[in-house]
């Protein structure tokens, strides 16, 4: 029995974290669900948010060590 070789998978970059948090979150918002609880846990700090939510996931898939705290504290 011949096996392969499973592909390589390459990690995201910077901006394509950044491209599928913002995305994530934009769907997010617009969903009837969803929408109003983020609404109401995150307000008016998006910006913040979505900085905090790309750090994080920068620290977690490149090991950046950009992210520090509590990914669910929204303010």
């Amino acid at each position: 029995m011949q096996y392969s070789t499973p592909p390589t998978l390459g990690l995201p970059s910077e901006e394509q974290i950044k491209e599928l948090v913002d995305s994530f979150y934009s769907r997010v918002r617009q969903d009837e669900l969803l929408g109003p609880v983020f609404a109401r846990a995150i307000g008016d700090h998006w910006a913040e948010h979505l900085t905090k939510m790309s750090d994080f996931w920068s620290t977690v898939v490149l090991a950046s060590r950009r992210y520090k705290g509590n990914p669910c504290r929204c303010t």
